[in-house]
């Protein structure tokens, strides 16, 4: 069971290869200011990412990363994502279902251009670095913070 809150941020750790995934030391210090918050940091992904979640898991989120198999299809993935105040991802499928369904995406972009794929209904909210090193690891957490901070009041 889910606890579904209107306090839940969503983290989407998946990414579709290894340069648009974002650190996991990022994610922890952003799990952490969500929690300051007072909202639930909620992580998703897929079998691959397992180990990366129990790290960011000891932040006090809550992880729905399973090690053999994904959590939930995607009917019902779109549906929790509704209710997400914020999801946080790089550039993949998942940030962008989020920003169909009417979720506030903070999309995180390095190799891919923002302006080509970012998610179409939150172009505001994109943090890039593809105009300098194309890193999604040279993104700081502060960068993703200052965006947040606008958003979880």
């Amino acid at each position: 069971n889910v606890p579904i809150s209107e306090k839940m941020t969503t983290i989407i750790l998946s990414a579709g290869r290894p340069g648009k995934k974002w650190t996991v030391e990022g994610y922890k210090i952003v799990s952490e200011f969500i929690k300051s918050r007072g909202y639930l940091p909620v992580l998703i992904g897929s079998p691959l990412e397992y180990e990366e979640s129990k790290d960011i898991e000891e932040t006090g989120a809550l992880n729905l990363v399973r090690k053999d198999k994904f959590f939930m299809d995607l009917d019902n993935l779109a549906r929790f994502l509704t209710l997400s105040r914020v999801v946080i991802g790089g550039d993949t499928g998942l940030t962008h279902l989020a920003d169909a369904v009417g979720t506030r995406v903070i999309g995180l972009y390095g190799p891919n251009r923002p302006y080509k794929s970012s998610p179409y209904n939150n172009q505001d909210l994109v943090i890039s670095t593809n105009d300098s090193t194309k890193k999604l690891g040279d993104i700081s957490p502060r960068q993703v913070i200052s965006k947040l901070e606008n958003l979880l009041v």
